[in-house]
């Protein structure tokens, strides 16, 4: 299993905390390709029916969490969920700042389709992991259907669709329609450091050369400083295995 980062990537970083990988995908095929997601993953159809998506609305649960609108009140554009779509609105005219996905078990992957009038208009994911824009009208001067989606070896329990901050956040306007809401769960194996799936001799020396060049990804033990305890505490891992 390969990563393979699509052509409309804007970030894959690492955050200061947790040391974590973010990529941002622009195409599901490459999203379900990703060694984190490894083509299993958990889908939502959106086959109820919910309206109007508002902030006095509250969250909405399914199986696996909760959907819930961050923002004031508004008509123009109002959201819903009907039909097995996921109907968007228009940023910031409803004065509606985030989509809130909450899930009640860690994800280490999110992605969702987009399609109908300016899906992909200067939209982004939002976690505490980094930020994934989809900016594909801006882009190529048409409106597309497009994936938006990322995967982190720093699992997360929440993720907010926002309009792009990279052009102004909610100075944006924006209008949405999506389906098909795919992630996957779990916890990282950050002993996999070549992301192949399993655990190997490229992944001790995978890690020697971290440590050599000073890469905070070596840290293991977490206290900020690269010594013998990073080692020890890497072998620990890649000892006890990935599931």
């Amino acid at each position: 299993m390969t990563h393979r980062i699509a052509s409309i990537v804007v970030l894959a970083g690492i955050a200061s905390a947790a040391h974590a990988q973010f990529t941002a995908y622009g195409d599901r095929t490459a999203w379900e390709d990703d060694a984190i997601v490894g083509g299993v993953f958990d889908l939502e159809t959106f086959d109820g029916t919910f309206d109007p998506l508002q902030p006095s609305t509250g969250p909405i649960a399914f199986d696996w969490g909760t959907v819930e609108v961050e923002g004031g009140d508004g008509t123009i554009g109002g959201p819903e969920i009907a039909a097995g779509n996921f109907a968007g609105s228009i940023f910031p005219a409803t004065a509606h700042v985030a989509y809130i996905f909450t899930f009640d078990d860690p994800i280490q992957g999110f992605g969702w389709d987009t399609f109908g009038a300016a899906s992909g208009i200067a939209l982004a994911i939002e976690t505490s992991e980094g930020v994934s824009d989809i900016l594909d009208y801006l882009a190529s001067g048409s409106f597309d259907d497009t994936f938006l989606g990322f995967t982190s070896t720093e699992a997360v329990t929440e993720v907010r669709i926002i309009a792009s901050p990279s052009y102004g956040g909610t100075a944006v306007g924006e209008i949405f329609d999506a389906d098909d809401l795919v992630f996957v769960g779990g916890e990282p194996c950050r002993a996999d450091l070549d992301g192949d799936g399993q655990l190997t001799l490229f992944d001790f020396l995978a890690y020697q050369n971290l440590f050599d060049s000073g890469d905070l990804l070596a840290d293991f033990d977490g206290d900020g400083d690269l010594t013998l305890f990073d080692f020890l505490a890497f072998q620990n891992e890649f000892d006890a295995g990935c599931e």
